[in-house]
C-alpha cells in the first residue's frame, strides 16, 4: 500500500486488493472505492490541485478518484501495459510516461481522448 496525503486525507492504494482507501482527515471515516476493472491493482497515486487522486493500474488503464463525487473513472492508454505514473498539468490533462518504449502519452479527461508524443 502506498499512502498519499492531501487536505489532511490519507489515500491508500491496495495493490493486492484492487481497492482505493480514503481516510478522511476530519471525521476519520474510512471509505473504500473500486473501479470497474476487476483485479486492477491501483498504484503510484498523486493528488492534483482539484483534490482528485490520479493513479496507474498494474493493468492497462489510468484512473482517477474524485472524492467530491466519490466516483472512479478509468481510461485506457494507447500503449497497453507500458505507462508508469500519471501527472496532471495546469490544463487538467493527464500525462504518463512509458517504462518500455520511452514514449509519453497525454490524456484529455474531458473528452477521453489520448495521444502519444
Amino acid at each position: 500500500m502506498h499512502p498519499r496525503r492531501h487536505e489532511n486525507n490519507l489515500y491508500l492504494l491496495g495493490l493486492l486488493l484492487s481497492t482505493i482507501g480514503k481516510l478522511d482527515g476530519q471525521d476519520r471515516q474510512v471509505t473504500a472505492y473500486r473501479g470497474a476493472i476487476p483485479s486492477s491493482r491501483p498504484r503510484r497515486g498523486r493528488v492534483d490541485e482539484q483534490n482528485r487522486l490520479w493513479f496507474r493500474y498494474a493493468a492497462t488503464p489510468s484512473g482517477m478518484l474524485d472524492p467530491k463525487t466519490e466516483q472512479v473513472q478509468e481510461w485506457s492508454c494507447r500503449r497497453p501495459g507500458t505507462a508508469y505514473d500519471v501527472v496532471t498539468d495546469k490544463n487538467g490533462e493527464a500525462w504518463t510516461g512509458s517504462m518500455l518504449s520511452d514514449r509519453v502519452s497525454r490524456l484529455d479527461p474531458k473528452t477521453g481522448t489520448s495521444s502519444n508524443i
